[in-house]
């Protein structure tokens, strides 16, 4: 029979049975600090798949990124929501906002404006409230291409509803109009609650334009 000396030796323990208690306490304090701690996300890891296009979006091509980075983590770190960020069409927004999603820590809800505002007009009294217990409980909402078509009536009131039910909790949004455009396109108390938050503007050249490839067939080269 393997004496209690002997399974120490084995297990690399010391003989000293306070000691042995010490470290067994020491092991089980770690596994318990392992399995509590806050998950943070990597800046570079991501924790999720992209939005559907925006497969391909890279940090490393963001417009002076060191500057937008510090500013998110403010953001973040302060808890200064909701985030607009806002510019001309091809700046990088949405490809930020995906980042953002990516390393969301918890669930995620990525939805088109447009689409997302028009369902909400159309929807019962059962799936409104299925929507709303949606955008309340998850851990990271994201609303891209605000402003892209007048709203209805009835889409104001869907997007007043979320911009209350997401007070306070992470919440990015991202739009081509500035808040000065967009209040001619939303009520004043929408605006209002849009600039509460933070604002992101980037102002730069359209990184698509350009890229794409091109033939010219007959006439002069």
């Amino acid at each position: 029979m393997t004496s209690n000396t002997e399974r120490c030796e084995q297990l690399g323990l010391p003989d000293d049975a306070d000691a042995t208690r010490l470290l067994v306490r020491q092991a089980a304090m770690k596994i318990r600090d392992r399995c509590t701690k806050p998950h943070e996300p990597s800046e570079i890891g991501t924790q999720r798949k992209m939005p559907p296009g925006y497969e391909e979006a890279d940090e490393n091509k963001i417009q002076e990124k060191d500057a937008v980075l510090e500013y998110i983590r403010r953001v973040r770190d302060n808890r200064s929501w909701p985030l607009y960020i806002h510019g001309r069409p091809g700046v990088g927004k949405t490809s930020i906002a995906a980042l953002m999603y990516s390393r969301c820590v918890g669930s995620a809800l990525w939805l088109r404006a447009d689409t997302f505002l028009k369902e909400i007009a159309f929807a019962t009294t059962e799936e409104l409230r299925t929507w709303r217990q949606k955008i309340r409980g998850t851990s990271c909402v994201f609303l891209d291409d605000l402003g892209v078509q007048a709203p209805t009536p009835q889409m104001l009131v869907a997007l007043f509803d979320l911009l209350e039910d997401r007070k306070g909790k992470p919440l990015v949004i991202t739009s081509n109009h500035n808040l000065q455009a967009l209040s001619q396109i939303y009520e004043t108390r929408i605006v209002s609650r849009l600039s509460a938050g933070a604002t992101l503007w980037l102002d730069g050249n359209d990184q698509r334009r350009g890229q794409g490839d091109r033939l010219k067939i007959g006439g002069n080269k």
